[in-house]
């Protein structure tokens, strides 16, 4: 994609040639956490073991801890509760 070692081309002008934003250029991708990734393949067999449940059966079935089922309704959470 975009070589430093071109003494022809300095990088902003083979970043404008291809179209790439100069953080797009210079970015660089962090690995996921274990936890995350431990996550997904549990909801992954999951859902191979209940293909037909959706994200609600999902989350109940994980043995997560819920307060918002969708975001828009259910009880606060005793974190949000002021005394």
């Amino acid at each position: 994609m975009i070589d430093p070692s071109d003494r022809h081309l300095s990088i902003v002008r083979q970043r404008e040639f291809i179209g790439v934003s100069r953080s797009h250029h210079y970015y660089t991708k962090c690995a996921p956490p274990r936890a995350d990734i431990e996550e997904m393949i549990k909801l992954k067999e999951l859902f191979i073991k209940y293909p037909i449940y959706g994200y609600r059966e999902q989350v109940l079935e994980s043995g997560k801890r819920i307060d918002h089922l969708n975001g828009k309704t259910g009880p606060p959470s005793d974190e949000r509760i002021r005394s």
